[in-house]
């Protein structure tokens, strides 16, 4: 339904990293309009990057990277009506700067096998601009801003030869008029996502809207809001290694069984307890109107923290490394249904 170009340059041939980035995309949608032919709606990003990493030693680095950004939305001219009442296109430019400190000193034992530890801490500044250049040269800054402030730490145990043990603590708070909703739930590059749509959202509208995973046993949605904390644990274990280290197919070689637990949580407000948090509240009904007598505000406990727990398997087909986790659901001490996730990608 559209395209997608990126292109990336980086100059290491000092102590000071250049890291060079252009980005766009184009997509297109088909939506009900005000006739019989539907709408098609085109969704532009272009998006150019600029990075510095100054290396402290052979495992530490700080980096820096600004971001400027072009989103447009518009209604291309399927017929006369879309032409003559479709909305006018939308645009949103945004200057943005990335800040982090980055540890690594792992190192490959073999496929998603690693030993050591690696961390980052991270924050980023976003700022809405508006600037033209019909008729005239126009700029103007917008009012309000996003700032994010976040931390991904992993460590790798080595138990023995060829096993590992992996944890990782994630975490993220999005501030700012514009902020980001994080959804915890799902995996990562989930081929068959699904979303869970009885837990409410804030009713701020958010700025942006990403994932906070991995969260096994759960659809996407089992919580929500401006900040997220996530901790998961994992067995990995390369069955047929054990048997022998002279392996020539791809699929034994890397095969592993996994044994994991995650846990998780997301809330808007001060702390997930306080009632701004919508998962603590409820209106009944939910969307009223002017002919509605009576609302009532429901305040009522629903366990922020959610848990899971699984095993699973690690596969390589085709160049990609395909993850199967079988979960169960831990929520409000109720042990959910399990659930089978099929993913894409290396570690958690």
């Amino acid at each position: 339904n559209g395209t997608e170009y990126f292109l990336t340059m980086q100059s290491r041939k000092r102590r000071l990293d250049h890291y060079y980035a252009v980005y766009r995309r184009n997509q297109r949608f088909s939506e009900e309009g005000e006739s019989f032919v539907p709408w098609r709606r085109e969704n532009n990003v272009v998006l150019g990057q600029y990075g510095v990493r100054y290396p402290l030693d052979i495992f530490q680095s700080l980096r820096a990277t600004s971001t400027i950004r072009r989103d447009r939305v518009q209604y291309l001219a399927t017929d006369q009506t879309a032409l003559e009442d479709a909305p006018a296109p939308e645009r949103t430019q945004r200057i943005g700067l990335r800040l982090e400190y980055v540890f690594d000193n792992t190192v490959d034992l073999a496929l998603n096998l690693r030993q050591g530890s690696r961390m980052k801490f991270y924050t980023e500044y976003y700022k809405s601009f508006s600037a033209s250049l019909d008729p005239k040269f126009e700029f103007d800054i917008a009012k309000g801003f996003m700032g994010v402030a976040g931390i991904d730490a992993r460590h790798y145990l080595k138990i023995d030869k060829r096993s590992i043990l992996a944890f990782r603590l994630a975490g993220a708070v999005s501030f700012g008029r514009d902020k980001i909703l994080y959804y915890l739930g799902g995996t990562d590059n989930w081929l068959l996502p699904a979303f869970n749509n009885n837990i409410p959202t804030p009713t701020d509208p958010a700025g942006f809207v990403t994932l906070a995973n991995n969260l096994r046993g759960f659809d996407i949605n089992i919580r929500n809001g401006n900040a997220y904390v996530l901790t998961n644990a994992e067995l990995r274990i390369p069955v047929f290694r054990y048997f022998s280290e002279r392996i020539g197919s791809p699929f034994f070689r890397n095969f592993q069984a996994v044994a994991f637990f995650d846990a998780g949580t997301a809330w808007s407000g001060p702390d997930p307890y306080s009632d701004e948090n919508p998962l603590n509240t409820t209106t009944f009904p939910e969307n009223p109107t002017v002919f509605t007598p009576v609302t009532a505000r429901v305040v009522y406990f629903r366990d922020p923290l959610v848990f899971s727990y699984g095993v699973g398997a690690r596969m390589l087909l085709f160049g990609y490394l395909i993850r199967l986790d079988y979960a169960w659901g831990l929520e409000t001490r109720l042990v959910q249904e399990p659930k089978l996730h099929i993913s894409l990608g290396l570690d958690f």
